[in-house]
């Protein structure tokens, strides 16, 4: 698949009235392979492979359309044959008012060692117990079937502004994504200064490690330290989901939102 705006994906596609041009400075894939929200955290920009700033490219109008992934990737977890204390640590990611906690402990992710030896015992052991874990049923979890899945993931402005000024970084933490961008759109925190919600959509394939964590919102969980790419970014207007399942927005296969930038994200090879 060319990368291109009119572009057409297994699980969803995006098609517009415009062909946005990709950053000359980023490297270019053969196929677009295109991310959940966080807070305002601090991201390893992976200097060996910066780009420079993204080109962000306006489109007034356009429509996403999305489509449920297959059955076999909606498995419950207490469904699964993960242990106990895996099962257990999932649970912890799910528990209600998780947001905080969760925050938290991804920040705690992404700081250096110094700084997370600085935590209380007690904290470093919890952590660790929940990162084994995760790590644990992560590589025990990949994506079956032949269809690709595209996930989106709400982010703030500040963590925005961080991906396209660099075009390439390290999520040292665990990255939470949803299959329904309405989810994305309407859970995650205020827009940015000049009026955007911004959305990062990434793409994983059959054999990619994904953790299907819950239909509630329709989250999968991306490994912690994987390498993303900035592969395009659009400004769009005005835009229309369709979806062929009910969207968390409204219960509808339809919705409508202004004012969105979408930034196509794509998996870098480990060095």
């Amino acid at each position: 698949m060319a990368v291109v705006f009119a572009v057409v994906m297994t699980c969803g596609c995006i098609t517009g009235d415009t062909t946005p041009t990709v950053a000359s400075s980023t490297p270019q894939p053969t196929e677009l392979s295109t991310a959940t929200p966080v807070p305002t955290e601090t991201l390893a920009v992976d200097e060996q492979s910066q780009s420079g700033s993204a080109i962000q490219e306006e489109l007034e109008s356009t429509t996403l359309t999305l489509i449920r992934p297959d059955e076999v990737n909606l498995v419950n977890y207490t469904e699964r044959e993960y242990t106990v204390p895996e099962k257990a640590a999932i649970s912890w990611w799910m528990f209600p008012g998780y947001g905080e906690e969760t925050s938290d402990y991804r920040n705690y992710l992404r700081a250096a060692p110094e700084k997370q030896a600085e935590r209380p015992d007690e904290e470093q052991y919890f952590f660790s117990f929940i990162t084994d874990s995760l790590d644990s049923v992560e590589e025990q979890s990949v994506l079956k079937g032949e269809d690709d899945v595209v996930l989106f993931r709400g982010v703030s402005e500040g963590l925005s502004s961080v991906i396209l000024d660099n075009a390439a970084y390290i999520e040292d933490a665990y990255a939470s994504t949803s299959y329904d961008i309405t989810f994305s759109l309407d859970s995650f925190g205020p827009r940015d200064s000049g009026g955007y919600a911004n959305v990062l959509v990434l793409e994983r394939s059959p054999g990619d490690h994904i953790l299907y964590i819950n239909e509630d919102e329709r989250e999968f969980l991306i490994p912690r330290g994987t390498k993303w790419q900035v592969v395009q970014a659009v400004n769009i207007d005005n835009l229309t989901v369709d979806a062929d399942f009910p969207l968390s927005t409204n219960g509808e296969e339809q919705a409508t939102y202004d004012n969105v930038r979408l930034i196509y994200i794509s998996e870098m090879a480990a060095a």
